[in-house]
């Protein structure tokens, strides 16, 4: 309810530049990485298909990170545990997201 709602807003305001600094930055990596793979041997090609899917990973992170959250940084933090687990909620949460559009396009 109104305090979900207020978390969400100190939280967003809170995490804003932070967020929009690692998109930025991962988008620009992600950029680099298509780059290289079209420019690529066949030998180099499967460890570069891996490093965009990595990229592409995190930035689906940083998009649909739940708003009502403490954002957990996924390339300055040491704690990679803690990034898995948010990792895992922030799945689920898109998950959540796109079973609701399914059931109100019906």
């Amino acid at each position: 309810g109104v305090q979900r709602k207020a978390t969400e807003i100190k939280f967003s305001k809170q995490y804003h530049m932070v967020r929009f600094l690692e998109r930025k930055n991962i988008t620009r990596a992600l950029k680099k990485a298509r780059r290289e793979l079209e420019g690529a041997d066949a030998a180099s090609k499967k460890a570069l298909r891996g490093k965009v899917k990595g990229l592409e990973g995190d930035l689906e992170y940083v998009l649909h990170f739940p708003r009502d959250r403490r954002y957990v940084s996924c390339l300055k933090t040491q704690d990679k545990a803690k990034v898995e687990e948010m990792r895992e909620v922030v799945r689920q949460a898109m998950a959540e997201k796109s079973v609701k559009r399914l059931e109100e396009e019906a």
